[in-house]
């Protein structure tokens, strides 16, 4: 109560970085996160990254894979509750196929493999989880878009 939304700041940092050489390139992301939430002493906080390798094929084609995490951080309220983690940390990793049928326009297959990690924190247990996924994508810009906000 009298409490607004600006109480309540929330931080984040991060970092990436991107190589390229010949047809192989490289580039990661490294993300942290922390959000005041009201009644939490510890407020919760996420780290996020990935990194992914690509290799041009010929000048339409590619190949990718990539890896993703997310793992967060530990929490108290104001009545002296406590979890090392607010949930299981998660993995994501993926095989993509790419086509450029033009500057603007890409098609990508690609299948990936979700893991959340079994885990105990202070009397709650999440089990483990996978998931296994098939994607088509259709990547396209809309100029009149891009025209219309300028």
């Amino acid at each position: 109560p009298g409490k607004g939304v600006r109480d309540f700041p929330a931080s984040g940092l991060g970092i990436d970085a991107q190589w390229a050489r010949g047809a192989w390139s490289a580039e990661g992301e490294w993300q942290h996160f922390r959000f005041d939430l009201p009644e939490l002493i510890t407020s919760p906080s996420e780290n996020a990254g990935y990194a992914q390798v690509r290799r041009i094929l010929s000048p339409r084609t590619f190949v990718a894979i990539r890896t993703s995490a997310q793992r967060f951080g530990r929490i108290e309220d104001s009545s002296g509750e406590t979890a090392n983690t607010y949930e299981a940390p998660q993995y994501i990793n993926e095989f993509s196929l790419g086509y450029r049928f033009s500057r603007e326009e890409l098609l990508k297959l690609g299948f990936n493999w979700t893991t959340r990690s079994a885990w105990y924190a202070d009397d709650r247990f999440w089990p483990a989880a996978h998931g296994y996924g098939l994607q088509l994508q259709l990547v396209t810009s809309f100029t009149a878009f891009s025209k219309a906000l300028r």
